[in-house]
């Protein structure tokens, strides 16, 4: 996903930092997530989350559950977190990071699902390590998954 250049929202972003924005030190909620993020929910992780759309809707559907969102564009997580507050979610955040370091932030069998939803295809074969499918992200999705936890994976690209 790709958004103009908008100055206005690093600054912006500060007043959801430490709140509906983890960006920091996220290595110290490895193997908590569950009860010092969510409020002792299970734990929901969609890698990918853009602007937060499905997320905010699944956790307002299900405020039983712990939804984490993580997206590496920072400029895009702007306006994630800025749903999550408005509709005053209080069982979804917003980790801005690269997937690439799931095994440093969530132990063995932490989380309960993982959605993939519409993730870039990186269409091109020298970018195939790229690709959330690719070989290496899905061992790390299997370590970090609850044993009978599930992957759900959404594309309209025929190819991924």
């Amino acid at each position: 996903m790709r958004l103009r250049k908008k100055p206005w929202i690093p600054q912006a972003l500060e007043d959801y930092r430490g709140k509906e924005l983890l960006e920091d030190d996220l290595e110290q909620y490895r193997g908590h997530w569950s009860d010092q993020v969510l409020g002792g929910r299970p734990v929901h992780l969609e890698i990918g989350c853009g602007k937060g759309q499905f997320l905010a809707a699944m956790s307002q559907l299900h405020p039983e559950i712990g939804y984490l969102g993580m997206e590496t564009q920072r400029e895009v997580c702007y306006y994630a977190v800025k749903k999550l507050r408005e509709a005053e979610i209080p069982n979804a955040r917003i980790i801005h990071a690269d997937a690439a370091h799931l095994l440093e932030w969530f132990d063995p069998g932490e989380v309960d699902q993982i959605f993939l939803n519409f993730s870039d295809p990186w269409p091109k074969a020298r970018h195939a390590k790229r690709r959330l499918t690719y070989r290496t992200f899905l061992a790390e999705y299997k370590k970090i998954l609850k044993p009978g936890g599930h992957l759900r994976f959404k594309t309209d690209n025929d190819d991924l």
